[in-house]
């Protein structure tokens, strides 16, 4: 109510959206559009419509000589229910040290709500703020899973594991980056990175005792066709972390690869339910693990729903539509097949059978990836990279 302390609410809601716009999970309205609702009475409904979102974070500031107290909240505006809410109680001794670890409380609790649930309060707790804004632009450039991405990302991650080489999560991190040199084909010595991807994991949960660690450990294990130890390290994990969204994700993975697909559904469906915005992969697996099953109908609304998504990465489009091709061979429709076959091609010229088998390679249930070949062989896909003359 009094206009010349509104820079202390103003620059608590910078601060925020600042911090919140540098999480490549989360879409975060700017500054300009969230400010036309400062001082009016909206409800939160309306302000959802306005601006296209689905959580609204509200809050007060109140200033009495030297105290402060800021209380803020979450809403979801479909229902109207409050997600979270806390008051904070501080001396304004520092005005900007204040501001500081509160925006760090409140980023902790939207990523803890909306992203990871516990697993991420537990990064937070265990990283400085300018850490966790490191990490998360180094999460954004690994997950565009191109060669200039993972070149970007393990410079941040090597730099940090530099300056804090007992931290558990920037161990985590480049046992992450050996991970995916593999996938990506980006190493000439796999088993040099499945060795060290492996001393990270190991000292990272050592460090952390967390989850996410032993789902790492458990892909490690399936590159080694080790189905055994690999169902053991997620059972593990989701034990430790049953609210993480992306631990209960990889567990369905891990389920999926080694002939457990129903297993794997459960899991990935609970993990979509932990995380509001999951990753795209969580939908794709999903619909892999319908297939395996035989419930093509299914497998069908979520694939089709993510060939027809507008911001989908290049490696995740061409995974839903040769999956769609196939499936569309399984359910003998040949002009769909066709259809997404010609997209697939046209998107990937060079995508072959032997780079799936690779993706595949420790996949357990060996029939139902001949019957996978097979359709892609039949819709003409070549054996290997085409040259060029």
């Amino acid at each position: 109510g009094d206009p010349s302390q509104d820079y202390l609410g103003d620059g608590l809601s910078e601060n925020i959206i600042a911090v919140l716009s540098t999480s490549p999970y989360l879409f975060v309205i700017a500054r300009n559009s969230s400010f036309t609702f400062k001082g009016k009475s909206t409800k939160v409904q309306e302000v959802s419509e306005q601006l296209g979102v689905r959580y609204v974070l509200e809050g007060s500031v109140q200033q009495s000589g030297e105290k402060l107290r800021v209380t803020a909240q979450l809403v979801d505006a479909l229902d109207g229910k409050n997600l979270w809410a806390e008051r904070f109680d501080r001396k304004l001794n520092d005005l900007f040290a204040v501001q500081d670890e509160i925006t760090n409380k409140i980023s902790e609790q939207m990523q803890v709500q909306l992203i990871g649930g516990e697993q991420h309060r537990s990064w937070y707790q265990s990283s400085s703020p300018d850490e966790m804004r490191l990490i998360l632009k180094a999460r954004e450039h690994f997950h565009a899973f191109t060669r200039d991405g993972h070149r970007k990302a393990e410079k941040i991650f090597l730099e940090l594991l530099e300056r804090y080489p007992e931290g558990g999560l920037h161990n985590l991190n480049m046992g992450w980056v050996n991970y995916q040199k593999i996938v990506m084909r980006l190493t000439k010595n796999p088993k040099e990175n499945i060795k060290l991807g492996r001393q990270f994991g190991e000292k990272a949960h050592e460090i952390m005792g967390d989850g996410t660690s032993l789902t790492m450990l458990a892909r490690f294990d399936l590159f080694e066709r080790d189905c055994e130890s690999a169902v053991k390290h997620v059972d593990q994990a989701v034990e430790i972390d049953p609210s993480a969204g992306l631990i209960m994700a990889m567990a369905g993975r891990v389920n999926s690869t080694c002939g457990k697909p129903e297993k794997a559904i459960e899991q990935f469906k609970q993990a979509m339910r932990l995380e509001p915005y999951h990753l795209k992969w969580y939908p794709l697996v999903l619909g892999l693990s319908y297939m395996m099953t035989g419930n093509y109908n299914k497998a069908e609304e979520y694939l089709k729903a993510l060939v027809e998504t507008e911001k989908l990465s290049k490696r995740n489009r061409t995974r839903a539509l040769r999956h769609m091709a196939v499936l569309s061979v399984f359910k003998e429709e040949s002009e769909n097949a066709k259809k997404y076959f010609h997209q697939l091609i046209e998107l990937d010229k060079k995508h072959n059978l032997s780079s799936v088998k690779f993706s595949y390679r420790a996949m357990k249930d060996q029939e139902f990836l001949k019957r996978y070949l097979d359709s892609l062989r039949q819709l003409g896909m070549p054996e290997k990279k085409r040259t060029e003359s």
